[in-house]
């Protein structure tokens, strides 16, 4: 929709990487990853607003991409495309986060600084 804060593709990979051991995950990956593919995980497009309740929603979903690309890098074996595609993701995601001002406006304070707070425990390594 445009409105959305989780990418449910990514959300499905991280939470695999969470719950499967590293060799199960590493053959759940070849089954659902084309082969040879080596994804474009750039970040969306958009234009900041903070009165734009989309907008903001498509900030969070930079947040909650930022992390979930940061688990799978951490998951694929680090000399894999797929991993060089998730850090490169990722760094670009937070390059996009720390422009953010989590307290512009309502649509933004009520909810964004909470992923925030848990992008930061998730990158340390608390989460």
């Amino acid at each position: 929709s445009g409105d959305d804060f989780l990418d449910p593709s990514l959300v499905e990979a991280a939470l695999m990487a969470d719950v499967l051991s590293p060799e199960e995950f590493a053959t759940w990956t070849q089954r659902v990853c084309p082969p040879n593919a080596t994804p474009d995980w750039s970040p969306a497009s958009f234009t900041r607003n903070p009165g734009e309740p989309g907008a903001v929603h498509l900030e969070g979903l930079l947040i909650s991409r930022a992390w979930c690309l940061d688990r799978l890098a951490r998951s694929f074996d680090p000399r894999s495309p797929l991993a060089a595609a998730a850090r490169s993701g990722r760094d670009t995601h937070l390059a996009q986060v720390a422009n953010i001002d989590a307290l512009a406006g309502f649509s933004r304070s009520h909810w964004l600084p909470t992923y925030l707070v848990y992008l930061d425990g998730w990158l340390a390594g608390t989460l």
